[in-house]
């Protein structure tokens, strides 16, 4: 089974879901390749997203410390995350989620380069032309498929599941794609 993850490192829905959507893996009685997928939000959403956040963060086991949003740009987070290993993506974006909704840090080249040495890229590898477009065509790819809000987990290319969901909610979606049902 494959899964696409659309994601920004700002929303706190997306850092919620995808705790939840690791246990419904692990739970899940076959493989499945999880892949990760930029959708880079607007600067003004922050504030937003963090309105009804600290009503819910403790069902879905996270740790969100601020009541106000940390602002910053995450196209340098996105590309970060393209720019390494596939294998390392889940950790890196576990980690990212924690310096912005534990630690208050915005992702910025301060506090990626130490993720960059751990993570084995350079600045060089990250802030390319390359990789700029790799995002810049992720995210239109993923408005062209009418991706409005996320996180939005996509199941072999043909179920989406749209919102932070429990555990159960992504099992549920994962068991319906496995026997074929809409």
């Amino acid at each position: 089974m494959d899964i696409i993850y659309y994601l920004d490192f700002k929303c706190p829905f997306c850092y919620m879901g995808l705790s939840q959507l690791e246990e419904a893996i692990e739970s899940f009685d076959e493989e499945v390749n999880l892949s990760f997928h930029s959708f880079v939000l607007a600067d003004s959403t922050s504030k937003k997203l963090m309105g009804d956040v600290h009503k819910y963060k403790e069902s879905f086991n996270v740790r969100i410390k601020p009541k106000k949003p940390v602002k910053f740009n995450t196209f340098l987070a996105h590309q970060t995350l393209h720019a390494i290993n596939e294998a390392d993506q889940l950790n890196f974006i576990k980690d990212a989620y924690e310096l912005v909704f534990e630690e208050q840090q915005k992702l910025d080249e301060k506090t990626l380069k130490p993720l960059w040495e751990k993570y084995n890229v350079t600045s060089d590898e990250v802030m390319t032309d390359e990789m700029k477009d790799k995002v810049l065509t992720i995210h239109q790819e993923a408005v062209k498929d009418e991706v409005e809000q996320i996180p939005v987990v996509v199941i072999d290319d043909q179920y989406a599941v749209v919102g932070a969901q429990r555990k159960e909610g992504y099992l549920k979606a994962m068991e319906q794609a496995k026997a074929g049902e809409a």
